[in-house]
């Protein structure tokens, strides 16, 4: 191990946070209400489930629209910090070599996975439908879906560089999925797993938390699904998270109530989404 990789982890030990409780699963569930579901996959859930959720997200907005953020439709939960100190921490000890993947993987099991994805399936995709049913709005695709094709990956990754891999909305830390899937080949695919139509693993319920929890993409502020021109220009695109891409959805931030996040300066720290250790 060379000096600057020990002195990143004892950094990352030294001043991360510690949760170290044996009931924090269940303190989760009890704070936000994560209720563990055995079907992830939004598309396929029955409606008693969905209204369920909804009740969930609603709980956590409350009926007092002037507590909402106005950054993010729904802010995520932040006892899940931890879990993205451990994937920096893991990714630290699976270049190692093997007596390093094998610490890695003890360290991805450590995340709280179940939860993680719990708060995307069950809040997350809700947050946005909540926020308009508060509000009492049928916004409507008014102009209809943009021609143009979204940016490509390689604008879409210098994008979310230049925006200091961190979602313009909520602020978490990003990590593209090319380290994710760097990390998974070190630890194996089953401590990291996302979906795989070769392995027959195509729904939420197949993806390890801590993917669907920072895995980076680009939204356009302006939706695609409301048309309009130039819609791929560069004060239109916002480096993401998935949390808050599926609950802005195709909705305008104006029909959110949340401010336009090209307008607040990009968060820049020394977090490079695993870039500067997974190239």
């Amino acid at each position: 191990m060379n000096s600057d990789t020990a002195e990143r982890l004892f950094r990352l030990r030294h001043t991360a946070p510690k949760i170290c409780s044996q009931n924090f699963a269940s303190q989760i569930d009890h704070i936000y209400g994560v209720r563990h579901c055995t079907s992830l996959n939004c598309m396929s859930k029955p409606q008693a489930q969905i209204d369920a959720n909804k009740t969930l997200v609603r709980e956590r907005l409350t009926d007092d629209i002037t507590s909402w953020s106005r950054e993010c439709v729904l802010p995520y939960p932040k006892e899940f910090e931890h879990s993205i100190d451990l994937l920096l921490e893991a990714s630290l000890m699976a270049v190692q070599g093997r007596s390093g993947v094998k610490q890695a993987q003890h360290l991805i099991q450590q995340m709280l996975d179940a939860e993680m994805r719990t708060w995307f399936d069950a809040l997350a995709q809700n947050a946005g439908a909540v926020r308009l049913e508060i509000l009492n709005r049928k916004p409507n695709k008014t102009v209809g879906k943009s021609s143009e094709d979204r940016p490509t990956k390689k604008r879409e990754m210098q994008i979310i560089r230049e925006q200091g891999f961190h979602c313009r909305y909520c602020g978490i830390r990003l990590v593209p999925n090319k380290q994710l899937k760097n990390l998974q080949e070190l630890v194996g695919y089953e401590t990291l797993p996302n979906r795989s139509k070769k392995k027959r693993k195509t729904s939420n319920a197949d993806i390890h938390g801590i993917w669907i929890l920072t895995r980076a993409t680009v939204d356009h502020v302006e939706p695609m699904a409301m048309g309009g021109l130039d819609i791929n220009r560069d004060e239109n695109l916002a480096a993401c998270c998935w949390s808050c891409n599926y609950a802005k959805s195709w909705y305008t931030i104006e029909d959110l109530e949340i401010d336009n996040p090209m307008v607040r300066p990009a968060r820049h720290s020394d977090w490079l989404g695993l870039t500067d250790i997974l190239p």
